[in-house]
């Protein structure tokens, strides 16, 4: 049975940048991996007799960026007994380029103490720490709303979850070449592509910026079902 909808995740870019950055040798290996894969599923629907009503949508999730140190924060709470062991009142959960900082629901102590840990941290160039965000920044960027508080890193520097007896891991000095994600979307550099061809889209089109969120509602719009979503359909893009 030919599917209305086949949704189909290419981890392996991903998971390359992650270990080798993203302008190394394995990263292009990997694109042109990916790149016959995907001829390949074109070639699989012509051969189906659904090429003429098919569309193909193409697009990564984020993009990535290379990273010179890694830093433990979690190290900052574990230092004021916010963390033992497997026990927590607050906790930063890593993205890669930001971190969300959780409290334990009603722990008034553990929020102040926190605070005031990533207060001075801030400070301290050495951290990595570039932005900010309060609950009501953080409702623009779509942010789960159980999380009032998260930092971002600055280019150069990454968070993650990890407890260390090192602060702050040197990847240069480890030797290990890395890239991730997690960043805000406005960082430079760090934009993702997406490529819409198939019934009813314009030829040689060049999208205007658009976000993430716009997706779902331009699906709905080429399988003609209508629902309410956050976004917009991206209209532009159709040959009608």
């Amino acid at each position: 049975k030919k599917p209305n909808l086949l949704l189909l995740h290419l981890i392996d870019l991903d998971d390359t940048k992650h270990r080798y950055g993203t302008n190394s040798p394995e990263v292009h290996e990997t694109v042109m991996r990916m790149d016959q894969r995907l001829g390949q599923i074109v070639n699989a629907v012509e051969e189906a007799g659904i090429g003429e009503d098919t569309v193909f949508i193409v697009i990564g999730d984020h993009g990535q960026i290379n990273v010179n140190y890694r830093v433990h924060l979690n190290n900052l709470l574990e230092e004021q007994n916010l963390i033992n062991g497997n026990m927590w009142r607050a906790y930063f959960q890593t993205t890669g380029g930001a971190a969300y900082l959780h409290i334990k629901p009603g722990d008034q102590e553990a929020e102040k103490t926190a605070l005031a840990v990533l207060e001075k941290a801030i400070k301290m160039d050495e951290y990595g720490i570039e932005s900010f965000f309060t609950r009501n920044e953080l409702d623009g960027l779509h942010v789960d709303q159980s999380v009032k508080y998260m930092v971002e890193a600055k280019e150069g520097y990454c968070f993650v979850d990890s407890l260390s007896d090192r602060m702050i891991d040197d990847l240069g000095k480890l030797g290990i070449s890395y890239a991730t994600h997690g960043f805000s979307p406005d960082k430079e550099s760090y934009k993702c592509n997406v490529v819409v061809s198939g019934k009813k889209i314009k030829n040689e089109y060049e999208l205007s910026n658009m976000e993430m969120i716009d997706l779902a509602p331009t699906m709905a719009k080429i399988l003609g079902i209508h629902f309410n979503c956050d976004g917009k359909s991206l209209d532009e893009i159709f040959d009608v």
